[in-house]
């Protein structure tokens, strides 16, 4: 696995009051869920860039108040003009 890092000024890390160790995670999951919602990973490849099972990044995303599901408007339409 490659390990990326970066710089971040001491005082914007305090402002979030956490280790680097959790903001590292926390930043693992944002990147995550922002290329899950542009479509640019499925859940279980996101999963993996966060450090999580595919289980526990869909609780992530839950808790975010993220859709975890696609819907087609037209196809929604079809649906509900036949019922």
């Amino acid at each position: 696995m490659a390990t990326v890092s970066f710089e971040i000024p001491d005082e914007y890390l305090c402002t979030f009051e956490q280790t680097p160790e959790e903001f590292a995670r926390a930043v693992r999951l944002a990147a995550a869920m922002f290329w899950f919602q542009r479509e640019e990973r499925s859940t279980g490849r996101a999963a993996e860039v966060a450090g999580m099972n595919r289980a526990e990044f869909l609780q992530a995303l839950a808790d975010a108040k993220i859709q975890n599901v696609a819907v087609d408007l037209d196809d929604l339409r079809r649906e509900f003009s036949r019922g």
